[in-house]
């Protein structure tokens, strides 16, 4: 949770600027004398005890005015200490944003002075900024920096800081796939951190390392190592910085709660309920005298957790409810860049919304309360559009204010990611750095910049809008997959349902094996011979999915469906809602589906005209190896001669296989526009791409490329171009793809798993269907698997019926014609893997 992600920050956020007069500037600089001038001295020493009382906003002031006059003196070193103790006054505040520009600056400052001693603060600093808003990577490779840049100066006293950041983010990092970079044991970790702070008689750090122990022996469920860790860092508080302690009092009531719910009911479980609440009460005590910088909904959800605990569900709503409440004004603050946007949603959804979600959806169900029933349903909806507002509001802030070297930078990184590809190497330090520069650059040029205002969605105004910007022929189905129970929502333009599913992992299982079951139709040794089978499962998961539903709900003509976790995987046109005449009518014969972003339907969004007007751009066959006849590089026989002579050039990069039918695909598209520009062979460039954007503002986007995740623990989706400077295909990568401007675009994606991503809801920012919307689009056509590369007659249908049709109609028309072909066309594998994504204005 973020507190424990907080309590080293402050640690160091000041200790550079408010430390002896020793340590403060370099020897010798003009400087150190000014430094330790009484007026200097007299600004540290406000700071001092600013910082002391908790007073970070005039902590801010006080430092604020030291940069000034160091300005005024043209003491650099000065400047950029006092301009950190302006960051760290900012991040004692969570204003991410303002402590994120001014330690950029900070920063920039220090390593042009050589201030090692600052440079390492910073970077520390910067580490505690990136984990508390749960962007994990740059964390780790910030908090890195900061030791080189400590271990080249002989002052670095807070080393064991960094090791002990080290060791946290280790423990928080284990089970993510960090690529060898993690400690193989954060136990030990975090014991050697805490060894470290005990010999350097750091009695602060010391507690602080047995809390985090803590909180990882609690997350393994080792809840008696847990108490012991957690008692030594609360009698260490109490005897030495009782002003700590109210980290200590969440903890033991963190801990009591989980006691509690793993004790049979009955005395001893009463009395550890009344533990947590007690703890948790002195810990909003101690927070609200300034003694804590603890996380407000974090305090509320724990209170409501108490609450549920003892079966009062309508006292754990409110006060989930003001959790939810409080967590969406933190999100507001956040950096603006693309992986904090991500991270963070994604987390808070899962800490803070769901819990809400859930505990109301069900309260709703048991008790048939309306309220509860559309606040779950509200809060659901919230959760999934909150990243692509902010998404759409970032994207719309970089394309004007991103620096120059940020392209180079990208350039850089896209480039090295290729090589390790091509080399089987998941990743390396350089490209860590590179990532870290651009999320830098990115909150730098939005600096100002928030989420989307949240409404309050506890308000009945807010579930009447939605209604309205849904059309008589309309239903919005809305999923939450949950660990005990899942929920269906259906809302019309007149109703509100929810319905209760089985749990996240029974639904999980079901999707892909009945996935599994369908793509293996593409298989020739398998076609039709699992067709009855198939068709079983495809019966039994839309009862699981859809059963529920009353007749006026299933009678919609239009489905707008909002899926979660595994269910975004699920070809949901293949489902069987029965059989007709022996055969199975499958739910895209019944229904247009389109998959809905978590964009918020408005009564006052204008409907665009669909059809094929306006211009079309088709991207199709482009050259991806150096064998293909049509490159200009060298074939594999001559690279071959050239290396047995040592002649060879540089190892190429990634090398993908031809895909000839894309060309009559894009081909065969082209022909049905007035206006269209065609990319194919040594013309299908990223560059060329990007120019024709630039220049046409189609109407239409057609892109028949290869689309590759290159890390296995990476969100990040890649369209891949022709051959590049690096002789291995370009590649345009999810956040790019963002920062493009298409606006009222229909975009269609043939390439391999295109509508693929990652699975957590909150993070649809890294799947390319919903980087074409923060880009402007109005709907995207994309593949959940590899389809059959067959020219382009499935498309054709799709585009000639999109002259009349909204794409999710078009769509379905396309479906139903290959369903009742009588052909190999007919079988799921071939028309599933297509869906409409919305979430921009149709």
């Amino acid at each position: 949770m973020a507190d424990l992600r907080w309590r080293l920050c402050l640690v160091v956020a000041f200790s550079v600027v408010v430390s002896r007069p020793s340590t403060a500037t370099r020897a010798g600089l003009p400087e150190s004398g000014w430094w330790q001038a009484k007026e200097s001295k007299k600004l540290q020493s406000a700071a001092r005890k600013q910082i002391s009382a908790g007073d970070y906003a005039a902590a801010e002031r006080t430092f604020a005015e030291g940069f000034r006059q160091a300005n005024a003196h043209h003491y650099v070193v000065a400047a950029e200490r006092y301009l950190s103790g302006v960051a760290g006054a900012r991040l004692a505040r969570r204003d991410y944003q303002g402590a994120l520009k001014a330690y950029q600056e900070s920063k920039r400052a220090a390593e042009s002075a050589q201030d090692w001693l600052n440079l390492g603060a910073i970077d520390f600093n910067l580490s505690g900024l990136y984990e508390e808003v749960w962007d994990l990577d740059s964390a780790f490779q910030a908090v890195q920096e900061g030791l080189l840049a400590a271990n080249r100066t002989p002052d670095a006293y807070y080393e064991p800081e960094l090791l002990l950041q080290i060791a946290r983010l280790s423990a928080e990092r284990s089970g993510e796939g960090a690529g060898g970079k993690v400690a193989a044991d954060p136990v030990e970790a975090l014991l050697g951190a805490i060894d470290a702070a005990r010999r350097r008689d750091q009695v602060s750090l010391e507690a602080n390392g047995w809390g985090l122990l803590g909180v990882r022996r609690l997350q393994t469920g080792d809840l008696s190592a847990a108490e012991q860790a957690y008692s030594r860092a609360f009698y260490l508080r109490r005897l030495f910085f009782p002003r700590d302690l109210g980290f200590s009092y969440l903890d033991l009531g963190t801990l009591r709660l989980r006691q509690a719910d793993v004790s049979a009911a009955g005395p001893n479980r009463d009395r550890l309920l009344n533990q947590a609440e007690h703890f948790t009460e002195l810990a909003e005590e101690q927070d609200s005298r300034g003694a804590a910088s603890l996380n407000a909904f974090l305090l509320r959800q724990q209170e409501g957790r108490i609450r549920l605990a003892r079966g009062d569900s309508g006292g754990a709503l409110e006060r989930l409810g003001e959790a939810v409440d409080l967590a969406g004004q933190w999100r507001r603050g956040l950096p603006m860049a693309f992986t904090p946007i991500g991270g963070a949603t994604a987390e808070i959804e899962e800490r803070v919304f769901s819990e809400f979600i859930e505990t109301a959806a069900d309260y709703g169900i048991k008790t048939n309360n309306s309220k509860w029933i559309a606040e779950s349903f509200l809060a659901e909806q919230l959760t999934k559009a909150a990243n692509l507002g902010g998404g759409r509001a970032l994207a719309t802030g970089l394309r004007k204010r991103l620096p120059e070297r940020f392209w180079p930078t990208l350039a850089q990184l896209r480039s090295e990611e290729e090589r390790l590809e091509a080399s089987g190497i998941s990743d390396n330090p350089l490209c860590d750095r590179l990532r870290l520069e651009l999320t830098s650059m990115e909150a730098e040029a939005n600096f100002g910049l928030n989420f989307e205002n949240s409404e309050n969605f506890r308000s009945a105004e807010s579930l009447t809008q939605y209604r309205r910007g849904l059309s008589d022929s309309e239903v919005l189905l809305s999923f939450h997959l949950g660990t005990q129970q899942s929920f269906l929502w259906a809302a019309t333009r007149n109703s509100l349902s929810v319905y209760r599913l089985p749990p996240r992992d029974r639904i999980r299982s079901i999707v892909r094996s009945f996935r599994e079951a369908i793509e293996s139709g593409n298989e020739p040794a398998h076609r039709g011979t699992e067709t009855e089978a198939v068709d079983r499962r495809a019966e039994e998961l839309y009862a699981v999915l859809f059963g529920e539903l009353n007749p006026q709900e299933t009678a919609k003509r239009d489905w707008l469906v909002s899926p979660a976790d595994a269910l975004l995987e699920l070809p949901f046109a293949a489902l069987v809602p029965r059989k007709e005449g022996g055969r199975p009518l499958y739910l895209a014969e019944l229904h247009s589906l389109k998959i809905e972003s978590g964009a918020r339907p408005s009564d006052s969004a204008p409907r665009r005209p669909s059809g094929s007007d306006g211009s079309l751009v088709a991207v199709g066959d482009p050259i991806y190896n150096l064998a293909d006849p049509r490159s200009s590089g060298p074939t594999g026989l001559w690279r071959g001669f050239r290396s047995w002579f040592g002649t060879t050039t540089a190892q190429p990069s990634i090398q993908l296989n031809r895909l000839p039918g894309s060309g009559r695909e894009a081909a065969s598209v082209a022909h049905l526009w007035s206006r269209s520009t065609l990319l194919e062979g040594a013309d299908a460039t990223k560059e060329r791409f990007e120019q024709t954007l630039k220049a046409a503002q189609p109407g239409t986007i057609h892109l028949a490329t290869h689309v590759l995740a290159l890390r296995a623990d990476s969100n990040q989706e890649f369209l891949a171009f022709g051959l590049g400077a690096q002789r291995g295909p370009e590649l345009m990568g999810t956040s790019e793809v963002a920062m493009l401007n298409v606006p009222g675009a229909l975009v269609v994606m043939t390439g391999c798993e295109s509508a693929g991503g990652d699975l957590r809801s909150g993070v649809g920012l890294e799947n390319l269907a919903r980087a074409w919307m923060l880009a402007g689009a109005r709907a995207v056509v994309a593949t959940q698997w590899p389809v059959r590369d067959t020219g382009g007659e499935f498309l054709a249908r799709f585009y000639e019926n999109l002259r009349s049709d909204a794409p999710a109609a078009a769509l379905q028309k396309a479906q139903i014609a290959a369903i009742r072909s009588g052909t190999r066309s007919s079988a799921p594998a071939e028309w599933a893997a297509y869906q409409v994504f919305g979430g921009g204005v149709e």
